[in-house]
């Protein structure tokens, strides 16, 4: 581990910045192939606009080509249980990206009818692309510096040890020839180290953010379908101009050429037709899938309607799991519909997972569970208070959780003129707006209390009714409920519950 101070770290993030300032100064008109100070400054200046151009290209172009994946494809996240399918059909497209700007570069100034001249025109340009890219990288490290953040050193790694490439390529050349593998290496050389610890660094970044995308929650179509795979897109586009964008100025003059962008362009195409028929789930990295046996229940404990609901929390829908899993499909009946509750509402219990949920699939079931089991909440007074302004009024609860035994968190949603309540010291927190709705005050409790029943007060600024949504979620499962879990293939990741829900009015 290499660590320093923040006081020497703003000294040496400066560094190269300062030396990219002197560099039309200090070069000669032989190594950067320019006569004047003024020719050099606008060439530093190019060259870094061309390399955040191939930076931008780099990530969209990986993008459009997830978008366009999707359009052909039902199956969202093929590479979610093999990363390498990703770098198979992403990676290609972004080298594609950071190749075109260097392409038009070089076939617009390079004359093909003047040897000489042209050898001149590559010095030019290979020096003004190179110190372009070395400005791009000191910049962005003294900016981030600059500001207090701590992750300057990255960039700051690759301007330091580039800056001597340039010229350890141009000796070699003249020793071996511009046109050997040598001179080619003695640029690459020196960036040896930040290249390992880029590779290593976007390795464990895809890794990760792989494993998270099968956790973001599913969202509203079709903005959640593509949302996994354009993310995974974007961030190996980054990878790229992490870790490739910084030898272009050399290496895009070998490889910089339309037969090599066109076979990446094809390749990468190739691969995402072929990735369409790729399983994108297994059993060490598995679909994640909420079933939930819920409970509708009245005030008095009186069963309303039981039902199995089920969510996702990734890109690919319920409907994905049915088409490929026919036991369930089989036993489920009626088939699942989507839900006419929001998902907020039907998996409150695991609120704030409940945000992320959308949207739902549900199946009417019977229950034999018995009244005493349901939870509920009893009024144990109000209180009202009056003065000049205003009537408000104290009201005391106390949830009963009846016979439930495994109880993982019983949430409240509030809604109406809440003043005050007796939860966390008696302070409201931000409202949520769900769903376009009024603003709720959400509290969640976990476990059971110590003294069987938890007992609270809310106090209300007026007369107006308020709205009290219960939700408790509990461990325990009905015979049936796991004998569905268990049906489900081996690569779905089942997380099951008991969910009791409840409306006060009061």
């Amino acid at each position: 581990m290499v660590y320093y101070s923040r006081k020497v770290a703003t000294f040496l993030h400066l560094f190269p910045l300062f030396v990219v300032i002197l560099m039309p100064f200090l070069a000669s008109e032989r190594s950067s192939g320019f006569t004047t100070v003024t020719s050099r400054f606008q060439a530093i200046i190019q060259g870094g606009m061309v390399h955040c151009f191939g930076f931008l290209l780099a990530i969209l172009l990986p993008v459009i080509m997830a978008v366009l994946r999707l359009c052909f494809s039902t199956t969202a996240m093929t590479w979610f249980g093999r990363p390498w399918v990703a770098v198979g059909v992403f990676l290609p497209s972004a080298m594609v990206g950071l190749l075109i700007p260097k392409a038009l570069e070089l076939g617009d100034k390079i004359p093909r009818w003047n040897i000489r001249k042209a050898d001149v025109i590559q010095v030019a340009i290979i020096w003004g692309s190179h110190w372009g890219a070395v400005g791009v990288y000191a910049l962005e490290s003294a900016v981030v510096t600059l500001l207090g953040l701590n992750s300057g050193f990255f960039t700051f790694w690759w301007a330091l040890f580039m800056m001597p490439a340039l010229s350890i390529h141009q000796m070699v050349s003249r020793i071996v020839g511009k046109h050997s593998m040598l001179s080619l290496l003695g640029y690459l050389f020196p960036a040896i180290l930040p290249a390992a610890y880029s590779i290593s660094s976007g390795v464990i970044m895809v890794q990760f953010i792989a494993e998270k995308m099968g956790m973001s929650g599913s969202h509203p179509q079709p903005f959640g379908f593509i949302l996994g795979d354009v993310v995974m897109a974007a961030l190996l586009g980054s990878i790229a101009v992490m870790c490739l964008a910084p030898f272009l100025p050399v290496l895009g003059v070998w490889i910089g050429t339309p037969h090599v962008i066109r076979f990446l362009l094809y390749f990468s195409i190739g691969a995402a037709a072929l990735s369409s028929h790729v399983f994108p789930y297994s059993t060490t990295a598995p679909k994640r899938l909420i079933l939930q046996h819920t409970f509708r229940t009245t005030g008095a404990s009186v069963l309303l309607e039981s039902s199995y609901d089920f969510a996702t929390v990734d890109a690919n829908s319920w409907t994905f799991v049915l088409k490929n899993a026919p036991d369930v499909a089989e036993s489920l009946h009626p088939p699942p519909k989507l839900s006419r509750e929001s998902s907020a509402s039907t998996f409150m219990g695991l609120y704030p997972i409940s945000l992320l949920l959308s949207p739902s699939f549900t199946v009417p079931v019977t229950s034999q569970r018995k009244q005493a089991a349901f939870p509920q909440l009893h009024l144990i007074k109000i209180q009202t208070m009056e003065d000049s302004k205003s009537i408000r009024r104290k009201i005391y609860m106390e949830l009963d959780l009846g016979s439930l035994k495994e109880v993982w968190a019983s949430v409240l949603n509030i809604t109406g003129p809440l003043a005050r309540w007796s939860f966390a010291e008696e302070q409201l927190q931000a409202p949520e707006i769900i769903n376009g709705g009024p603003p709720s005050f959400i509290c969640r409790l976990s476990g059971r209390s110590p003294n069987e029943n938890w007992k609270f007060w809310v106090e209300a600024s007026s007369l107006d009714p308020i709205r009290i949504d219960l939700a408790v979620l509990d461990q325990q499962l009905e015979e049936s409920t796991r004998n569905l879990a268990n049906k489900f293939p081996q690569w779905v990741a089942v997380t099951a519950g008991s969910s009791f829900l409840s409306s006060y009015i009061v």
